[in-house]
């Protein structure tokens, strides 16, 4: 089946509530009066909407290079040292003359000392070393989110799926189908808060193999027919652990529980619930006395019973206009509405799959509020 054909009727109203069709009574079962107009039935429930996580922080920016050492100067030079000249000799002595006395001879000057050598001249400094350069400032980090509420602001920044951070709008939403912006041909975009720009999801259709999440997601259901979902990453809450965020103020990235379960709000608590397939033909809940609810989810203390009558089949005596009927696995196919004769057990069915069939007639709208025309009768 062509998952953006189903999503037509659904899209507006995740698109403008981010509810997802799951803005209806708390996650107990126990919505309000009146809820199957027209054929005297009583509401179901829908869960509510995640909310977000935190973001990461900034990267600080490279410390400046250390700054050079200038050289020492020279070393200055030794004086030179001059050595005086050695004195003169001694003349020769005269010869004596005749008859006369003998001449004395004189001695010869001394030479004179030679003249101290110069100081040597000092060295010239050494120039200084030039500073060192500066390191550079380290690139900003990115914000780190599980929700458009982590962003710097939400008229202009989305969560993105895959990156898990704070990114500028990536496309651009419509109130009537998937919008435009998407690469991927099967993916849609939403807007994760009221009037915000647009991110991408990967659609899915819940519990179909076939149309199934890349590992590490999970597929959750737009509406309560579960005909179409989109792919949330897989969380850490396990089965009745508090999570976090239930999609209460903007559509997340994740489903804040692990594979198998998801986080919705019982009333007062983000609780994990096991999630389960509501028009399959053995819907599966671990915990004992727990039933499959419509918009797939086991509800571990329904407070109701489910009425032993099969589809096409006359409910007991003692049931009521709206009474669940039909049992098949852990969860029912139909409820008791009133026919000729008393009340007959109908299938419920969903309205969004084309390929559903029903045992007898056509699905039919019946219901006008609590599940939101995602759900109907097969009469």
């Amino acid at each position: 089946m062509s998952m953006r054909r189903t999503l037509t009727s659904v899209v507006p109203a995740l698109a403008l509530a981010y509810a997802m069709g799951l803005g209806c009574s708390s996650a107990d079962g126990t919505g309000s009066g009146g809820a199957f107009a027209g054929v005297g039935t009583t509401g179901g429930s829908g869960g509510t909407t995640n909310t977000g996580g935190f973001g990461g922080t900034t990267n600080t920016g490279g410390s400046g290079g250390a700054i050079e050492t200038g050289g020492s100067g020279g070393v200055g030079g030794t004086g030179g040292t001059s050595t005086g000249g050695a004195g003169g000799t001694a003349g020769a002595a005269g010869s004596g003359g005749n008859g006369g006395a003998a001449g004395a001879a004189t001695g010869g000057a001394g030479g004179t000392a030679g003249a101290a050598g110069s100081g040597g001249n000092g060295g010239t400094a050494g120039t200084a070393g030039s500073g060192g350069t500066a390191g550079s400032g380290g690139t900003g980090g990115t914000t780190q989110c599980s929700s458009a509420t982590d962003c710097p602001n939400t008229t202009s920044y989305v969560c993105d799926v895959d990156s898990q951070s704070c990114v500028a709008g990536e496309c651009t939403p419509s109130t009537t189908d998937c919008g435009t912006g998407c690469t991927n041909t099967n993916s849609c975009c939403f807007s994760q808060v009221t009037n915000g720009p647009g991110t991408c999801y990967d659609l899915c259709i819940p519990f179909d193999s076939g149309y199934g999440c890349d590992a590490g997601f999970d597929c959750t259901t737009i509406d309560h027919g579960q005909s179409v979902g989109f792919c949330q990453r897989v969380g850490t809450g396990h089965v009745g652990q508090a999570c976090d965020p239930a999609m209460t103020t903007a559509l997340g990235i994740s489903t804040g529980c692990v594979s198998g379960a998801t986080c919705l709000n019982d009333g007062s608590t983000d609780l994990c619930y096991q999630t389960c397939g509501f028009f399959t033909s053995n819907p599966n809940c671990t915990a004992a006395g727990a039933l499959c609810m419509p918009l797939g989810y086991c509800d571990p203390s329904p407070g109701v019973t489910v009425d032993s009558a099969a589809v096409g089949y006359y409910c007991s005596s003692s049931a009521q206009a709206g009474d669940l009927c039909g049992p098949k696995g852990d969860g029912f196919a139909g409820l008791c509405a009133t026919v000729s004769g008393g009340l007959g057990c109908f299938e419920l069915c969903p309205l969004g799959d084309s390929t559903y069939t029903c045992q007898s007639g056509t699905c039919t709208d019946v219901f006008t509020d609590s599940w939101k025309g995602d759900i109907g009768l097969c009469e």
